[in-house]
């Protein structure tokens, strides 16, 4: 049976919250257009049916929509996500085509859901030259079987590296190895360490603030920082603490960032002519550069280029060792964060057998305080002051017997 999209009703009727946040410039908007959405209302495009004056509305703004179909399958008695590569590359075709049969064209941008990727939908991407990114691919969050264990996932959500967070275009062959192959651009979300913990994590909009800011200020760092891209969930409307966040850190982003210019995705794109220099790093960047400055000075004078050439190489060899120091210094620093995790860890433990001893002496001392309220307790407590000195008096006496009879250890006075 149909369902409400009361999240997608709530952002579409009201999300000038959103647009404020960002300078009154673009959004882009992503349409659940998928097998599910088939199933529970008839057709693939409903979404574009449904929300046809507030689309209308948004693209009017200069907004991009886009497709995020996701991999739920009916199996007569539920719904699970299924990973199963047919049934994926089939749930993507599906969302391109209606998104086509809507719109006219396929669409700019896509992004598959729960950060589903895989290089089977890369290929079906490459295959549409009108797609011109993809915005699927959160690097260095864990891989796993599906985001939420108890819903039964089928595939591996799987794990991008951390330094694949350039845009760059993919390899027809595998999704996280990057090529010069044309036609689409791998656009990643951004992501950050968590504080204290050495643990890479998408940098959601949601986060609490304190932590979003901290983690933003360390990544925008990275001298190799070309974009920014963050995604929200639609049901995010229906949660006001959840809002009040991401308009927190996007103020923060305001803050932080000067001149943030807010695009539609699709002009992320990496054109023909353009480098990524992605797994290149400072070393490769600073090379082309002067490779460039080289045949602008003049490509076949030997009396120029030599020394310019020989000035390169010394750079080259400069940053090289630069290159070495910092990796060392993130080995140590990675080291460190191992270790401080490890103390916290035993920290932890001890604070736990700490509890655990101050619950076993309360435990012990409420025993006592019951056995001191017993009549037996009471009795020796008033015996006790007249029977200690017996007790003392009567260990005098066997001693002295035993001096007087020292042969004789089987008996004594009683």
């Amino acid at each position: 049976m149909p369902v409400d999209w009361l999240g997608a009703e709530r952002l579409f009727e009201n999300h000038d919250w959103l647009r404020s946040r960002v300078g009154g410039q673009v959004l882009n908007w992503y349409l659940r257009l998928d097998r599910q959405v088939e199933h529970l209302h008839g057709d693939a495009g409903w979404p574009a049916e449904q929300f046809e004056a507030a689309l209308a509305d948004v693209l009017g703004s200069g907004d991009e929509v886009g497709t995020h179909p996701h991999n739920w399958r009916w199996t007569g008695e539920g719904w699970f996500p299924d990973g199963t590569t047919s049934w994926v590359v089939e749930n993507a075709a599906l969302s391109i085509e209606a998104y086509a049969t809507v719109f006219g064209v396929a669409p700019p941008s896509f992004r598959y859901g729960d950060r589903f990727v895989s290089d089977e939908v890369v290929r079906l991407l490459l295959l549409h030259p009108d797609i011109k990114v993809d915005l699927t691919t959160e690097p260095g969050a864990r891989a796993c079987r599906g985001l939420v264990e108890a819903e039964g996932a089928t595939g591996i959500t799987r794990h991008v590296d951390h330094r694949l967070s350039r845009r760059y275009r993919p390899d027809g062959g595998a999704v996280d190895i990057p090529s010069e192959t044309e036609g689409l651009t791998m656009v990643p979300l951004t992501a950050g360490a968590i504080p204290g913990t050495g643990v890479v994590d998408t940098l959601t909009l949601w986060r609490q603030p304190e932590e979003f800011d901290r983690m933003l200020r360390v990544r925008l760092l990275d001298r190799e920082l070309d974009h920014l891209a963050f995604a929200i969930r639609s049901d995010l409307a229906l949660m006001p603490r959840a809002v009040e966040h991401v308009e927190a850190n996007l103020d923060t982003l305001a803050r932080c960032v000067d001149d943030l210019e807010w695009v539609r995705a699709s002009s992320l794109a990496l054109q023909p002519n353009e480098e990524s220099d992605q797994g290149l790093g400072l070393v490769g960047s600073l090379a082309t550069v002067v490779d460039d400055v080289i045949r602008v000075i003049h490509p076949e004078s030997p009396i120029v280029v030599a020394p310019v050439a020989d000035a390169v190489r010394e750079i080259v060899e400069r940053n090289d060792h630069l290159a070495g120091q910092l990796a060392a210094s993130s080995a140590a620093h990675a080291e460190a964060e191992l270790a401080l995790v490890a103390q916290r860890a035993r920290a932890a433990e001890l604070a736990d057998a700490v509890d655990a001893e101050r619950t076993r002496a309360d435990d012990l001392r409420r025993r006592l305080e019951v056995i001191e309220q017993t009549k037996l307790w009471r009795i020796r407590t008033h015996l006790l002051p007249v029977l200690r000195p017996l007790a003392k008096t009567h260990r005098c006496a066997i001693k002295r017997w035993q001096s007087m009879h020292p042969s004789d250890r089987s008996g004594a006075p009683m």
